[in-house]
């Protein structure tokens, strides 16, 4: 199931990148990719590693590449998929692909969820079966078992707790008062419909409540992942664990990131556990004590309760460690956290061994077969050995910001030649939660007297259009000008290439907006001026019938700009004289109609494929 997860994960990832190549990395985009390349033309690929930089052995140029790197992403996931081989050589390919294009993918592709996407593709390589068919050398090590499960867990434990204590650790005081929900809904970057409702609908109480929640589950329960004897703990910790994401889903569009931190919930169930015998149920009932009662301890020391104060709140949370206990109380939790973990490495090492000659596949083979299934064996401990010493090094400089001392030193040195290839990173999402919704809307006029709005896809505009349901797609450039909006164009300038490329009329790029509002704003001509305003966007409240949203203007963004401005001319040249360096081939042609021949068809295409690969993996279970 694992497997499978992931495989649609990378299908969702790719699909949607694919739509947007053109009007964000084409010649005529947001971010040109041919321009970057042309920048990082000596580099080797150890120190740039993406296939785009291998475009003229093609004879195509960069934004080609992409797209074939993308279509090769797609072809290979729905391969995986229809066919259910599930193999090491199959998820290399994926990997490579999507490394590829987010080395490239400049401030559109830097998100968490796609560095993440590559640790688990990483994983997903070493654990993976090698022969799409069960052979004697695999049998022992086909299913995701303790060993191969283990860099599934602590991933999800690093992601999880490292959430939660950046939450506190940022010092924002929406998450410190428990009221972070009052504003969460409506500052996120693509709300859904049902944000607006619960905005409106949940009580104060509810909210700190919910936030509690939040943090119990990121910073409690991770340390239920490697329980011994525990499987039950783990369970409940898993389903909690899915349990919010599936919240989070309904309440906001992260595109493909909580399906994939489901996809690694999975691995939680492995159905395994020490089987220490009834001899010793004593012991097993002493520890699973000791687990729940330290947890409770942890969140009595951290949080406080008043039950039925009144009426209107049953329940009342407010969190009383002080910051510097706080920050104590994170050291030492990185601290345990990294022991736990060798600890379980260790002991799953030896367990999973144990289990490993006693199968009848293993007893059965000739001395040959058995020192190939050893060697298999020993190269897995080994990597994932390497591998989890590596995740410490980021793991716990973002959080203690010291250094590992127990990590050797020629792992540090290996860490940071390898840190280009983004199979491990430091995570921490929603450190820090804006009380105010900064919006841009990018404004067009003829005569600089009437200016009208252009509307993009998904991202607030329209006061009267609901908030979408999108996920897992994700319109990169929506999201982008969600954190443009955070800071200044000069900070941000590709937000002056955006208004370029729509003063200029460039499809690729208007087709990233809105179409069907936008094809008639002007009478189907470019504007001749372009200025960007700043408003604050809020949800409006349950008497409010027409629209879903308010704003509050508060003043200027970009100021007006046009084809002929004095200070935008040498960028004007500098934009053309890039484009004109890229010399579109016959080939670069052909793909380009296959874009756009195929893009419209697309999500059809997937829905077919999943329907087929849930039948054929519900047939195969």
């Amino acid at each position: 199931l694992f497997f499978w997860l992931l495989t649609s994960v990378y299908l969702f990832a790719f699909s949607s990148l694919y739509s947007q190549i053109p009007g964000l990395y084409g010649v005529d985009g947001v971010e040109p990719v041919d321009t970057l390349i042309k920048r990082i033309n000596s580099e080797s690929f150890w120190s740039f590693p993406s296939l785009v930089q291998f475009h003229h052995l093609f004879d195509i140029n960069a934004e080609s590449a992409m797209h074939i790197i993308c279509l090769m992403g797609i072809l290979s996931s729905i391969l995986t998929l229809l066919s259910n081989f599930f193999t090491s050589i199959s998820f290399s390919l994926l990997w490579i692909c999507y490394l590829s294009v987010v080395i490239v993918g400049q401030p559109f592709l830097s998100f968490q969820w796609d560095i993440l996407l590559l640790e688990v593709g990483f994983i997903a390589i070493i654990i993976a079966p090698f022969f799409p068919f069960k052979t004697t050398m695999d049998q022992p090590l086909t299913k995701l078992d303790p060993l191969k499960a283990f860099p599934l867990k602590w991933l999800l434990f690093r992601l999880m707790f490292a959430s939660g204590v950046v939450k506190l650790s940022s010092h924002c005081p929406t998450w410190w008062s428990l009221t972070a929900l009052s504003y969460h809904y409506f500052t996120q970057c693509i709300p859904t419909s049902f944000a607006w409702y619960l905005h409106n609908y949940s009580p104060l109480w509810l909210g700190s409540f919910f936030v509690f929640g939040t943090l119990f589950i990121e910073l409690i329960l991770p340390f239920w992942f490697f329980v011994p004897f525990g499987r039950q703990l783990r369970y409940v910790s898993g389903i909690l664990q899915i349990l919010l994401q599936l919240v989070i889903i309904q309440s906001g569009n992260y595109t493909f990131f909580n399906y994939l931190t489901i996809a690694l919930c999975v691995s939680l169930f492995d159905g395994w556990s020490f089987n220490i015998g009834s001899k010793f149920k004593a012991l097993r009932y002493f520890v699973l004590s000791v687990v729940i009662g330290s947890s409770m301890y942890w969140v009595l020391k951290i949080f406080d309760f008043h039950f039925f104060a009144s009426l209107q709140k049953p329940v009342e949370v407010s969190i009383i460690v002080s910051k510097l206990e706080w920050q104590l109380l994170v050291e030492s939790a990185v601290h345990y956290g990294i022991i736990l973990g060798g600890v379980t490495l260790t002991s799953t090492i030896i367990i999973s061994l144990i289990k490993m000659v006693k199968t009848s596949g293993y007893r059965s083979s000739s001395t040959t077969r058995k020192s190939l299934i050893w060697i298999r064996y020993l190269f897995l401990v080994t990597i994932i050995t390497l591998l989890f010493s590596i995740t410490i090094i980021p793991f716990s400089q973002s959080l203690t910001e010291t250094k590992p001392s127990m990590i050797p030193s020629p792992i540090i040195d290996l860490y940071k030649a390898t840190n280009q290839f983004h199979y491990t990173s430091s995570y921490g999402l929603f450190a820090r939660l804006t009380t105010e919704r900064p919006e841009i809307i990018l404004e067009g006029s003829q005569d600089l007297v009437n200016w009208k709005s252009f509307e993009f896809l998904y991202k607030p505009g329209d006061l009267s259009r609901p908030p979408p349901y999108i996920a897992p797609h994700q319109p990169r450039l929506d999201w982008q000008m969600w954190f443009a909006a955070l800071g200044s164009y000069q900070q941000n300038s590709w937000i002056v290439t955006l208004s370029m490329r729509i003063l200029q009329n460039k499809t690729d790029v208007l087709d990233l907006l809105d179409e069907n509002k936008n094809k008639d704003l002007f009478g189907g001509v470019a504007p001749k001026y372009l200025r960007a305003q700043i408003y604050d966007y809020e949800f409006t409240d349950i008497r409010e019938k027409k629209n879903w949203w308010s704003r509050k203007h508060k003043g200027e963004y970009l100021p007006v700009i046009y084809l002929g401005h004095p200070s935008l001319t040498n960028f004007v040249n500098y934009l053309e004289k890039q484009r004109s360096a890229v010399t579109i081939r016959r080939l670069d042609k052909v793909v380009k109609e296959v874009h756009k021949k195929i893009v419209p068809k697309l999500f059809f295409l997937i829905v077919v494929v999943y329907l087929v690969s849930c039948f054929l993996l519900f047939r195969r279970s």
